[in-house]
């Protein structure tokens, strides 16, 4: 029974601590949407959002659209709305947009072995 109370008392801190992550995340969300409407054309605050998004939001489709956005801004591209929204909000950009998801997708690789390594430590031996 204590093994027990134990492991709950730690399932209980564990949700404790991602109810604040989520908390922590939407305050960030909100944050960065006011200054994105602020400042639209930030391309810093662009990329900072997508990095944002693909690390801590886990959304590698929507950090590559404002990576696109963000070098589209860069290159001063002048292209229509009506031809972005047209397009889907996208341009090709050729491979540097795969190699970004590409180091990504090694990150993430890296990470996911990290934590399967450590999980029993992490989780105890249980899980």
């Amino acid at each position: 029974k204590r093994k027990k109370a134990g492991f709950n008392s730690q399932v209980e801190s564990t949700v404790k601590h991602l109810v604040e992550f989520n908390r922590a995340q939407e305050k960030a969300d909100a944050e960065y949407h006011a200054l994105l409407e602020k400042y639209p054309q930030s391309v810093q605050l662009l990329q900072a959002y997508a990095s944002y998004t693909d690390v801590v939001k886990n959304d590698v489709k929507h950090a590559d659209s404002l990576r696109k956005q963000a070098a589209m801004l860069e290159e001063g591209d002048d292209e229509s709305e009506e031809e972005r929204t047209a397009l889907g909000g996208q341009k090709d950009n050729g491979d540097a947009s795969s190699a970004a998801t590409s180091e990504h997708e090694t990150f993430r690789l890296k990470t996911l072995r990290a934590f399967s390594n450590w999980s029993g430590t992490i989780w105890g031996q249980e899980w």
